[in-house]
């Protein structure tokens, strides 16, 4: 568990600043990608108002 919370950001690190991404762009996919899987879709919902009610529920 501890693994992906480590390991998952830094690869997206590596991965995005190979490609380009810069700035708030790279700062944000690193922290999505330490974030649980669950957690991902609802904050989008949230974001764009998309049923969040529902995407917080398992």
């Amino acid at each position: 568990m501890a693994v992906k919370f480590l390991l998952g950001p830094a690869v997206m690190a590596v991965t995005s600043a190979a490609i380009g991404i810069r700035g708030e762009l790279l700062r944000v996919s690193i922290i999505q990608a330490a974030l649980p899987l669950g957690l991902v879709p609802f904050v989008f919902a949230k974001e764009y108002d998309l049923h969040p009610d529902i995407m917080s529920t398992s």
